[in-house]
């Protein structure tokens, strides 16, 4: 998918343009599937999200890895995006049911997990989020963590 994909899509689901943050890490996907920030950021939270329900439409599970530490602030966020997301649909034009239908999909498919050092491997299918490139990771993961 393009950079300018990513935009439209960002733009239609989540309900405004994306910033300059968000964009850099639509335009660097799939190389980096995070930023390489241990803060606590809405928008870059955002991004990584669009990125991972994107992955869901077309696969069964997606990972997002966020440190144990920050789970509670990131099923939230990933609740309160939902919420935003879904109130999208009643205003949208078409079959609302089924695009809220996809989106349920789409959220279904999305698991949100900390246990990094259980996985052995690159997952087929994931994306990051509070993570540092110095944090003790997987060889697999610093390298495709966005500096910013």
């Amino acid at each position: 998918m393009s950079k300018d994909r990513y935009h439209k899509l960002h733009t239609q689901i989540i309900g405004d343009s994306p910033n300059d943050d968000q964009a850099a890490i639509y335009q660097a996907y799939p190389k980096h599937r995070g930023y390489s920030d241990s803060h606590l950021n809405i928008a870059r939270f955002e991004a990584v999200m669009l990125l991972a329900l994107c992955q869901a439409a077309k696969s069964e599970i997606v990972l997002v890895l966020a440190p144990e530490a920050r789970e509670a602030w990131v099923i939230e966020h990933f609740n309160k995006l939902a919420d935003r997301i879904f109130a999208r649909c009643k205003e949208a034009s078409g079959n609302r049911v089924e695009l809220a239908r996809a989106y349920k999909l789409m959220f279904k498919r999305t698991y949100i997990t900390g246990r990094l050092l259980q996985i052995d491997r690159e997952p087929p299918q994931w994306v990051s989020f509070g993570w540092h490139a110095e944090d003790p990771l997987p060889e697999w993961l610093p390298g495709k963590l966005l500096n910013g």
